[in-house]
C-alpha cells in the first residue's frame, strides 16, 4: 500500500482546517507525512492477513471519521473500531463521508472512551470483548502523560506482534522505559512493537 494512495483516501475525506471547532481532520497521511510509515505497516499486516480478516485496529481521538475511513478502506475485512471522548462530533460527519464513498467495504465502530478514566484499561476490555488489538493508533491527547497512560492502559490487550502509533508528539518516547518493548521514532511519530519483533522502516 503505497504513500500516494493513502494520502488520496485522506484527501478524498477531508483534511481541512474545520472552522467550528478549531481542530484538523485527516492531516495523518499528508501534512504529517506519516504515510510513509503507515505504508509499509500495513502492507505487512495485509500480507498476513489479507483484506485485514481478523485484524483489529484501534483508532483513539477520532474527531470526525476522516482516519477511520481510510482505515476501514485499507482493511476491508478487519475489525477497525474508533475511540473518542466524545463521538457526537463523529456522527453528523458520516453522512459526508459516505458521500465520498466511506465506509462501503466496511465500517467502524464507534465507543465512546476516556483515555483519563482510571479504569479506560477495563473499559477498552469490555469493549474489545474477547479480541486482541494489532494496531493501536493514538491521536488523541498529545502530551506525554496522557500518552504513556493510553499506552499502558492499551497493552494488556496488544497482541503479541502489535504496533502501538503515537501521533503528533516526539517527547513521550523518552518515557516509555519497558525492556519488552522497541520504541522507533521518527519526527512526531513513535512506533512502538514487542522488541522480539522490531518495527522496520
Amino acid at each position: 500500500m503505497n504513500a500516494d494512495w493513502l494520502m488520496r483516501r485522506e484527501r478524498r475525506y477531508g483534511g481541512v482546517y474545520h472552522a467550528e471547532n478549531g481542530m484538523r481532520g485527516g492531516d495523518r497521511m499528508q501534512e504529517h507525512g506519516y504515510a510513509a510509515v503507515y505504508g509499509p505497516m500495513f502492507d505487512e499486516l495485509l500480507e498476513r492477513a489479507p483484506k485485514g480478516a481478523g485484524l483489529v485496529i484501534v483508532e483513539l481521538g477520532i474527531l470526525r471519521g476522516s482516519g477511520l475511513a481510510v482505515l476501514c478502506d485499507a482493511f476491508p475485512s478487519a475489525r477497525v473500531i474508533g475511540l473518542d471522548i466524545d463521538p457526537a462530533r463523529y456522527r453528523p460527519a458520516q453522512h459526508d463521508l459516505k458521500l465520498h464513498g466511506a465506509f462501503m467495504p466496511n465500517h467502524p465502530e464507534v465507543h465512546e472512551y476516556d483515555e483519563l478514566d482510571r479504569d479506560a484499561s477495563r473499559r477498552l476490555g469490555e469493549i474489545l470483548a474477547g479480541d486482541q488489538i494489532d494496531v493501536f493508533i493514538d491521536d488523541a491527547q498529545h502530551y506525554d502523560a496522557a500518552i504513556i497512560k493510553a499506552l499502558e492502559d492499551a497493552l494488556p490487550w496488544m497482541r503479541g506482534d502489535f504496533r502501538y502509533c503515537i501521533e503528533d508528539n516526539n517527547t513521550a518516547r523518552d518515557s516509555i522505559v519497558n525492556e519488552s518493548l522497541m520504541v522507533n521514532g521518527a519526527g512526531f511519530l513513535t512506533v512502538v512493537s514487542p522488541w522480539v519483533r522490531p518495527w522496520r522502516e
